[in-house]
C-alpha cells in the first residue's frame, strides 16, 4: 500500500504498511484494569456496525461472542496520531484484526463469532472491512458509552 506525499513540490511514495508492526514497541503491562471483567454481563447496548445496521451485544443466541475491543485501524490515507507508537497496547489493531480474520473459519466452527469494537467512525470501519476483506461485524463505539458501561481502560490522544 502507497501513500504519496508530495513535499516541496517533490513527490514522494512511502509504504504504509500497518499489518507490520515496528520493532521495538512499549509492551502493555499487566495492571489488572480489567480484571472485574471475568464473568461479567454485557449491559444491555446496540452499537452501530461498518454497515450502518445496529447489532445489539447482549446476546441469548446459541453462539457466543469473541468480542475484542480496539482503538483504530490505520487508514491508507491518514498518518498514525503523534506518538502512537510510544503509547503500549495502541499499535497492533490492524494484525490483530487480521488474525480473526484469518481466523475466522476456525472460530465459527467452534460456535463462536468474533466481533470487533473500535472508537473510530462507522465511515472509517466500512473503508477498513472492505479494503482488509474482514467476514464480520465491527462495530463503533466512537461515543465510548461501552467502554464507559464496562469500566474499560482508555487514553486520548492529542
Amino acid at each position: 500500500m502507497f501513500i504519496k506525499l508530495i513535499i516541496n513540490d517533490k513527490k514522494k511514495f512511502i509504504i504504509m504498511n500497518f499489518t507490520v508492526l515496528p520493532k521495538n514497541l512499549p509492551i502493555p503491562k499487566q495492571d489488572g484494569a480489567c480484571d472485574h471483567l471475568l464473568n461479567t454481563k454485557i449491559t444491555d447496548i446496540s452499537l452501530p456496525t461498518q454497515d450502518g445496521n445496529f447489532l445489539k451485544l447482549n446476546r441469548t443466541d446459541t453462539f457466543r461472542l469473541v468480542i475484542y475491543c480496539y482503538p483504530m485501524t490505520g487508514h491508507p490515507k491518514r498518518p498514525l496520531p503523534d506518538n502512537w507508537d510510544n503509547i503500549p497496547g495502541a499499535r497492533g489493531c490492524t494484525p490483530q484484526t487480521c488474525s480473526f480474520r484469518d481466523l475466522y473459519d476456525q472460530i465459527i466452527v467452534q460456535n463462536a463469532v468474533p466481533i470487533g469494537l473500535s472508537t473510530q467512525s462507522v465511515e472509517d470501519l466500512k473503508e477498513m472491512t472492505e479494503r482488509l476483506q474482514i467476514p464480520y461485524d465491527v462495530v463503533s463505539v466512537q461515543q465510548l458509552f461501552f467502554a464507559l458501561a464496562l469500566k474499560l481502560p482508555t487514553f486520548s490522544i492529542g
